[in-house]
């Protein structure tokens, strides 16, 4: 898979984005994952970003 991923997922504090785009590490596929969790903070929506690369092991 070459094209990168586009998640939405509704929760009990709002929506969360997820993305998912695929790079070549070393000769090897993984995938870079960016979440955007959403928080309010006074009174403002403002989302807590994470960022992750998944590789595969095994």
């Amino acid at each position: 898979m070459n094209e990168p991923i586009e998640l939405v997922i509704e929760s009990p504090d709002g929506i969360i984005d997820c993305r998912l785009e695929p790079q070549w590490i070393n000769d090897e596929l993984s995938y870079s994952v960016t979440i955007l969790y959403p928080q309010m903070v006074n009174g403002y929506n403002r989302s807590e970003i994470y960022c992750y690369t998944l590789l595969q092991h095994g």
